[in-house]
């Protein structure tokens, strides 16, 4: 898709929300998206030994965004030292 600008993540602690604006993952170089395929957010503010549930959204360049996606559950173990969320 060359007119997609960006994706947005949400976080809730509870599974229906409230969801809040963690991040935000823009696209500078539509082409290189649409050849890697491969983008990647770390949150750094979350607690060890914590639950959280995210969703992301797709923005186009003109501002259309997408429905959230189906919602993801994370526990963070107690020993982690940052969340890793990966899209392919």
């Amino acid at each position: 898709m060359r007119d997609l600008g960006r994706f947005e993540i949400e976080r809730a602690q509870a599974p229906s929300g409230p969801f809040v604006h963690v991040g935000t993952l823009t696209l500078a170089d539509q082409q290189r998206f649409r050849q890697q395929r491969h983008l990647e957010w770390l949150d750094h503010d979350v607690q060890r030994g914590g639950e959280y549930t995210y969703r992301v959204m797709a923005f186009t360049l003109d501002g259309s965004r997408s429905k959230p996606a189906t919602t993801a559950p994370v526990h963070y173990p107690s020993d982690a030292t940052t969340s890793r969320r990966t899209a392919d």
